[in-house]
């Protein structure tokens, strides 16, 4: 697979590359606010849509949140990864405002 830029990874592409699975790298072990880290992120992320929508056009796409939750139970640590996907019903094309969108489904 191919890299976008040293944090934004393919980690799968199918049909000629018209579906294709990036994943971003949390790289600070406690940003645990997620609003942070897109808000860190936002850059990479809207560079990626807009490389996206040169090759295709129009795309549509969705963010899938990976969280690995700790529970304490009598001295025993329990965890679970657990993932939170947005609907992929965001579709635009080249004059979209990729960062608004971006920020709204991160709402």
């Amino acid at each position: 697979m191919y890299s976008v830029n040293s944090n934004v990874k393919c980690i799968n592409a199918m049909f000629n590359n018209r579906i294709e699975t990036f994943a971003l790298k949390k790289d600070q072990p406690n940003d645990l606010v997620v609003e942070h880290f897109f808000e860190k992120h936002l850059n990479e992320l809207s560079e990626l849509l807009q490389k996206s929508l040169e090759k295709h056009e129009s795309i549509k796409f969705n963010f899938e949140l990976f969280c690995k939750y700790i529970q304490i139970k009598e001295n025993i640590e329990e965890f679970a990864i657990l993932s939170h996907q947005t609907l992929m019903t965001v579709a635009f094309m080249e004059n979209s405002n990729v960062v608004h969108i971006i920020k709204s489904l991160v709402d």
